[in-house]
């Protein structure tokens, strides 16, 4: 794929759409009718231009209703005619307390005239302020993000405007391809992590003491079978109140990662890429001795004793090492604590 599309991917993944406002919440599209047929335009192309934005704002009625999904409180409705792109009106909703229900209405047409004024023409108001992609959406949502116009479709087009004029439009057909997954729907509890990655902490005797692990993945990259073909793992670990990074247990999550399949992938834009997978951390449990437990190195082993921690954990995890050779059952885990 181009660099110019995988830009595209990475600014649409991680960051805020350009030329629009941030919401903390997803917000309901306005309305661009193309050929008879109905888009959700996810930006706010009024607000290009912020002095226009702000005037025509100001003159919208106080009472009219708004929500967390439309924190602006008006659709804009827009359509595009011998490939220009024209603002046909300014739709809202009013509550009628007495009757429990809305009703809409729109800004009459003399005052789109004047807050509009030098965008007129003969074929209605030509958005001349606005130069930049118009990103334009229909179908099912493929990936949901609990914020602004960041959450993807399945049908997504970008207009490319100048001026108010369509110069050209890119056409992508979006899909998600269902497998393992991180979060509410996936791989979750730390019952269900552990026994997807099995660990071997027992390996780094300065782990002793460690009661959890955050891992953290970037960069990770898929094929259209699920499967990871690289990707970036970060371990951090406490001592108290100090926390270091840990590059060998970070290195055997991302090996256990890498070896099961399939991953959740998102046909994004002409490419695959995992399913939000790319900025997820995850908590690890330990126990504090990794399978020694206090009693028995009190019980074994004297203060006097040649033997060190260090050894004792090398030498159970000699041991585990040599079950897990002889059954395929799973080696070694921490205890509860």
């Amino acid at each position: 794929m181009k660099r110019s599309a995988k830009l595209l991917i990475a600014a649409l993944l991680f960051l805020p759409t350009t030329a629009q406002k941030l919401f903390a919440t997803a917000q309901e599209g306005n309305i661009i009718y193309i050929d008879g047929e109905r888009w959700d335009v996810l930006a706010e192309p009024i607000y290009a231009d912020t002095a226009l934005f702000h005037r025509m704002k100001a003159a919208l009625p106080k009472d009219r209703s708004w929500s967390t999904a439309n924190w602006n409180g008006y659709t804009s409705y827009w359509s595009i005619k011998q490939d220009c792109l024209f603002l046909d009106s300014i739709g809202m909703s009013f509550y009628i307390k007495d009757t429990n229900q809305y009703r809409s209405e729109c800004l009459d047409e003399n005052t789109m005239q004047r807050l509009f004024s030098g965008y007129t023409k003969r074929e209605g108001i030509l958005a001349a302020w606005y130069t930049n992609d118009l990103r334009i959406a229909r179908g099912k949502c493929v990936r949901y993000v609990h914020s602004g116009y960041d959450s993807n479709f399945e049908y997504e087009t970008f207009l490319s405007i100048d001026k108010g004029r369509l110069v050209s439009r890119k056409d992508y057909h979006n899909k998600v391809i269902d497998g393992l997954s991180f979060g509410e729907r996936g791989i979750q509890k730390q019952e269900d992590i552990k026994t997807k990655f099995h660990l071997h902490p027992e390996k780094y005797p300065e782990l002793t003491g460690v009661k959890r692990i955050l891992f953290s993945i970037k960069n990770a990259s898929v094929d259209s079978l699920g499967n990871i073909t690289d990707c970036t793992v970060t371990a951090r670990i406490w001592h108290g109140e100090q926390s270091e990074y840990h590059q060998g247990i970070a290195e055997e999550i991302k090996q256990a990662i890498m070896a099961i399949h399939p991953w959740k992938v998102l046909f994004l834009y002409g490419e695959y890429v995992p399913y939000e997978l790319n900025g997820y951390s995850f908590r690890y449990d330990l126990a504090q001795t990794f399978g020694v437990s206090k009693e028995y190195i009190k019980g074994h082993y004297s203060a006097k004793s040649k033997y060190n921690i260090e050894e004792i954990l090398k030498r159970k995890y000699k041991e585990s090492m040599a079950r897990d050779s002889t059954n395929t059952e799973a080696p070694m885990c921490p205890p509860n604590n």
